[in-house]
């Protein structure tokens, strides 16, 4: 539905239910440029734009990293998680600039990518985004998808990267949200029922490199249990249920959990949580 909260919350419900009494499984999105939280209780899903806002935020530093993490907890509070999850995170559509207009640096779009695919709610690539297709406003920013002319690139292969890691975590789709106390990073946690699947994300929005110590606070991640950026590869242990690391300006870390067979800092969750092969059977 277009412009979807001009409707109305009463309207859109009567709406949602009706298509769902008429044909089962079906779906009824809208777009949404106020405060997504309601407007998701009344359809099945939202086009975000204001979570597209808030990561132009993030990426172009007027929005401080610990705010925006602040932000998102903010919206779980007033609605729930079930509900943010039903969010498409828009950065980019036909009524707006495209993402390569509005962030020409690679660097920064990047890290605005990453943003869009850790956040709790679905991102919704414009078409050509992943080719970094340039275009302001209208007529500009719906220029046709350039087939044929499609190539490798490093925006490209970098869209394919968080499209697999994505699908790969399975708290990145489903999971929870936790802020973590920072002074400069955006920093938070995406955790389920799973100890095994969680993902920490610290992400850098300022100009300079920036060293924190951060609290994880899950009471089921065990002592030095080792992590692994997805991103540089670096490996990092847990200590006291903290991590201390360095972010390059505009660049993001996302840590997840390494399986560390025979070693006894991964041995001890099968004595606490059940052997790790376990883990894989069950499904989302």
């Amino acid at each position: 539905l277009d412009v979807a909260s001009e409707i109305g919350l009463e309207l859109l419900s009567s709406i949602t239910r009706a298509a769902h009494r008429h044909k089962k499984g079906s779906l009824v999105v809208g777009e949404v440029w106020a405060y997504s939280p309601h407007w998701t209780s009344a359809m099945d899903a939202v086009m975000s734009l204001h979570l597209g806002v808030l990561i132009y935020g993030v990426a172009e530093g007027t929005l401080p990293g610990p705010s925006a993490a602040q932000s998102l907890s903010r919206m779980i509070a007033d609605s729930s998680i079930e509900e943010v999850l039903k969010c498409w995170i828009v950065v980019s559509n036909h009524d707006m600039p495209r993402l390569a207009h509005r962030l020409p640096d690679l660097q920064a779009r990047q890290f605005a990518q990453v943003l869009q695919f850790t956040w709790p709610g679905c991102p919704l690539v414009y078409y050509g985004d992943e080719l970094g297709l340039e275009g302001a406003d209208d007529p500009h920013n719906r220029a046709p998808m350039p087939w044929g002319k499609e190539k490798e690139s490093e925006m490209l292969r970098h869209t394919k990267m968080l499209i697999d890691l994505r699908k790969k975590h399975r708290a990145l789709r489903i999971g929870n949200y936790r802020d973590l106390f920072t002074r400069d990073l955006m920093a938070f946690i995406r955790t389920t029922d799973r100890v095994s699947d969680v993902v920490i994300v610290l992400a850098n929005p300022t100009e300079k490199p920036v060293k924190e110590m951060v609290v994880v606070p899950v009471h089921a991640i065990l002592g030095h249990t080792l992590f692994k950026d997805q991103l540089s590869g670096e490996e990092l242990r847990l200590l006291g249920s903290t991590l201390t690391v360095e972010v390059k300006p505009k660049q993001a870390r996302i840590f997840t959990m390494v399986n560390e067979v025979g070693n006894p800092s991964g041995d001890q969750y099968k004595r606490t949580w059940g052997h790790w092969a376990s883990f894989k059977s069950v499904k989302p």
